[in-house]
């Protein structure tokens, strides 16, 4: 297989001394790589594959005239579209949001939506970016760009191994 797999990552939860999943442990060609991820990063992970579960919420502090709000939003849809060329990979969700909770209010007013918009595409981008530069340093292909390189872009599939050619790849999302 081409993915590499990720498993839950569970430790001792300190204050009731029982076990939690605290994220995914990360792993290079079914070999633990010590890389792990937290909750909302394993969560990134699985909307990158496209396979997002039932939910997908992301919760953010938005400033606005000195004052901080919280927004938290549910992936409602999204689409995915993944430019693969030499040695780059942009790769392009476009997504729609449903709103659980923005205590600022006035989300009917078009330039306040406008706003809102940016600050989650400029967060969500900055989050999605790290989660990759993780993946590439642990060598850890879980969202699974060797499927589609292997099968489409036989001559960058051929540059070496796999891990080795994907923690190289110039990545954006």
């Amino acid at each position: 297989d081409v993915s590499d797999i990720e498993l839950p990552n569970v430790k001792m939860f300190v204050v009731t001394g029982k076990p939690e999943v605290s994220g995914v442990a990360l792993f290079s060609y079914k070999i633990f790589t010590g890389h792990t991820l937290d909750k909302m990063e394993s969560t990134i992970v699985q909307i990158l594959k496209k396979k997002k579960g039932k939910t997908a919420m992301f919760t953010y502090m938005w400033e606005k005239e000195d004052k901080s709000y919280p927004i938290t939003v549910e992936i409602a849809t999204y689409k995915k579209k993944w430019d693969i060329q030499d040695s780059k990979i942009d790769a392009t969700y476009k997504m729609k949001f449903s709103v659980d909770e923005f205590a600022h209010d006035h989300l009917d007013e078009e330039k306040t939506r406008i706003e809102l918009e940016k600050f989650l595409s400029k967060e969500l981008t900055k989050d999605f970016n790290k989660v990759i530069k993780k993946l590439q340093e642990a060598k850890s292909d879980a969202v699974g760009f060797g499927r589609s390189v292997r099968a489409f872009h036989p001559s960058l599939w051929d540059k070496g191994k796999w891990e080795d050619t994907f923690s190289k790849l110039d990545i954006h999302v």
